[in-house]
């Protein structure tokens, strides 16, 4: 798991923190595509006069595709000491990577990020199926006649691909399903 600070050394007890600094998450696998309902982080800021705080996020929906670009930054809460502040997210993504951008003007202390969490919403598959037949339902059909069915189905979640989807279509009674 990669994660990533740019700023070079932390400083010891006693020793003076950098200014400001940039934490970048691990790219975090959500396992499939799923809808993104919001981030929260918490802090402890002592001083938001003096320090600041403030998260990015980007997605990707597959391997495949490109990152979006960097969404945000988002402020956390202006109010001193502990605070959970929250950012709501609208999106679907498989992927998810946020950024962390920490400053101070007091060099002898420093925000902290205490925890950032993502809240997400499992796909939900909205699988649409219709069904055609030749001849049409209600014709009269023989011993020895051809009933053709087609199916034609859709998935009608955006961005989300139902890959574990299993359709049963048994034949009618007195009818017997010929492969091809």
């Amino acid at each position: 798991m990669l994660q990533e600070i740019n700023r070079g050394a932390t400083a010891g007890v006693g020793e003076q923190y950098a200014p400001d600094g940039t934490f970048t998450s691990a790219v975090m696998d959500l396992a499939n595509i799923s809808k993104l309902v919001k981030l929260e982080w918490n802090t402890t800021i002592p001083d938001p006069d003096i320090m600041d705080v403030t998260i990015e996020i980007r997605t990707k929906l597959d391997e495949i595709e490109d990152w979006s670009p960097w969404q945000g930054p988002f402020p956390s809460s202006t109010t001193p000491g502990t605070v959970t502040s929250t950012h709501t997210l609208d999106r679907n993504a498989r992927y998810v990577q946020y950024r962390v951008n920490m400053a101070t003007e007091d060099t002898q202390q420093t925000p902290v990020l205490n925890e950032v969490r993502l809240t997400y919403e499992k796909p939900i598959y909205a699988v649409n199926i219709t069904k055609d037949a030749e001849p049409a339902p209600g014709t009269k059909v023989h011993p020895g006649d051809v009933i053709s069915y087609t199916l034609i189905y859709s998935n009608g979640f955006e961005g989300i691909t139902a890959t574990t989807t299993i359709v049963v279509d048994e034949p009618p009674v007195h009818t017997s399903y010929i492969p091809g």
